[in-house]
């Protein structure tokens, strides 16, 4: 075991005590087989993120939010792919129990391809500086950087530039941008209409010979919003550096190609709702006298849910639009989990007796979102029990969905349909001694 795992499994058996109130130093013997699950979970996944040498990056975010809670600074209580990590929860990088939402750790780390984990916290506006200037003193300036984004050339944006080059009057090309389809990935040689337009008029099929060639280029850059790389080691020569308007320094090379070389980069965001109800906290403090601890803030709390379906949500995030407020109206939510739906959905809510299931195996996956599938985890749960694919299979497979790899999709939608066709004979036939042939 290594000193990394050895010191992230000692404050993940603290964690345990302070989130399930379990002592496990006595071992396994002298608890339930609940515990024993979440003790199961937790060794678990240190496996997976020790072999994926991921140790010292829960250790270096847990270090990083352990600063800011001790200098008071509001962090948001988790988001992205992280909360489904359980070690995330007992290293108090999250404040979101996964075994209570039914959250899958392979969605945040494929065993398989053993991805680099990728966290996002919140952090308060107000003193975003105080947490970076810390990350720079503990973990070095030559270490540590901001990530480059790139603003590339729009087919709407060269033909305005082009255009003026041209000489070619507002009107004109006015006419042609509004031609121009806005659907991501769209170029001007996939549109009919633009085609027919250039073989009509040779100074805009001049114009578009132009166009074709930049469209997709880089055109500018700048500091990506919140995401940084920390390395053990100094980034100089491993990364292209340069200095950013405001002096920080960032790698020029996109997230993408970070990932891809195995650094470990995270986003903290700033998030202005944290800092919004922080000052709301420390205004109750000022004129009542008391205080309050939001992370200990019950989730049942009915006047909440009362404000919420009398439609009072100014300033809540998510819920201040118009039409959020006169869905949360109609819905009525009583508990967090219709909170958290209602979010996802805005149909089949008051009539769930309109639903059936296909296979028994839906209901206990998708009768919480009255028969939709909204959830991740829902998706991967199907592949498991439906196709028998393993939950590290099905989180590779959300990977590939997720970058377009079209043709591993391809592969796996034949895997799928042959798994179901063969898990259905099963279920028909017996264990395969009918004369099934399975």
């Amino acid at each position: 075991m290594s000193e990394d795992k050895k010191r992230l499994r000692q404050i993940c058996i603290k964690g345990l005590k302070k989130r399930y109130r379990l002592d496990y130093k006595a071992g396994l013997n002298t608890i339930n087989d609940e515990e024993k699950n979440i003790v199961n979970r937790m060794e678990y996944e240190l496996d997976i993120i020790e072999k994926g040498k991921f140790c010292c990056h829960f250790l270096a975010i847990s270090d990083i939010l352990s600063f800011a809670r001790q200098k008071a600074i509001p962090v948001g209580t988790g988001r992205g792919a992280s909360v489904g990590s359980l070690i995330a929860y007992l290293c108090d990088i999250n404040d979101i129990d996964p075994l209570k939402y039914d959250l899958l750790f392979e969605c945040f780390i494929n065993p398989i391809s053993l991805n680099t984990p990728h966290f996002e916290i919140d952090i308060c506006q107000r003193r975003y500086d105080e947490v970076m200037e810390y990350i720079v003193t503990k973990y070095g300036n030559d270490c540590v950087s901001q990530v480059a984004s790139y603003g590339r050339f729009t087919p709407k944006r060269l033909v305005r530039d082009i255009a003026q080059v041209f000489k070619r009057n507002m009107s004109e090309t006015d006419f042609i941008i509004d031609l121009i389809p806005c659907e991501e990935g769209m170029t001007l040689k996939k549109s009919p209409s633009l085609r027919h337009m250039a073989e009509k008029h040779s100074w805009i099929n001049e114009m578009f010979k132009h166009v074709e060639i930049l469209e997709g280029l880089n055109r500018s850059m700048g500091v990506h919003c919140g995401r940084i790389v920390i390395n053990a080691n100094p980034l100089a020569g491993l990364v292209p550096l340069v200095k950013a308007e405001n002096g920080e320094i960032m790698t020029e090379y996109p997230f993408g190609i970070c990932k891809k070389l195995g650094l470990f980069s995270f986003d903290m965001l700033v998030f202005r709702e944290i800092t919004f109800i922080q000052d709301v906290i420390d205004n109750i403090k000022k004129t009542i006298g008391e205080s309050i601890d939001w992370s200990t803030v019950t989730l049942k709390d009915e006047a909440t849910f009362d404000l919420l379906s009398k439609k009072d949500t100014d300033g809540i995030f998510l819920l201040q639009g118009r039409g959020m407020q006169i869905f949360c109206n109609s819905f009525h939510a009583k508990t967090i989990n219709d909170l958290i739906l209602m979010l996802s959905i805005s149909s089949t809510h008051h009539f769930p007796q309109s639903i059936s299931h296909e296979y028994p195996e839906l209901q206990d996956i998708i009768s919480e979102t009255r028969g939709i599938l909204i959830y991740t985890e829902q998706v991967m749960q199907i592949l498991h029990q439906i196709a028998a694919f393993t939950l590290a299979e099905v989180a590779r497979l959300r990977a590939c969905v997720l970058c377009g790899d079209s043709t591993t999709i391809e592969q796996q939608k034949t895997n799928f349909i042959s798994s179901c066709y063969r898990k259905t004979l099963i279920r028909a036939y017996g264990s395969g001694k009918s004369g099934c042939g399975l």
